[in-house]
C-alpha cells in the first residue's frame, strides 16, 4: 500500500514499499501522488519495474 505524506514544503511526497526496495516521489498536488503511486504499485505487481541499483 503507498504512503503519501504532506512535506513541510507543502509539497506531497508518495512512497512505494514492494519486495525490501522503495520508490517516491514529489508533486504539487496530491491526486497526482496518489496517481503515480497506484500506477506504480501496479508495475511492481505486474514485475515491470527495474531493480533498483
Amino acid at each position: 500500500m503507498p504512503t503519501i505524506v504532506k512535506r513541510p514544503s507543502g509539497k506531497w511526497q508518495a512512497t512505494v514499499r514492494k519486495d525490501g526496495q522503495s520508490r517516491s516521489k514529489s508533486f504539487l498536488k496530491r491526486a497526482e501522488a496518489t496517481k503515480w503511486a497506484r500506477e506504480t504499485e501496479l508495475s511492481a505487481d505486474r514485475g515491470l519495474l527495474t531493480p533498483m541499483r
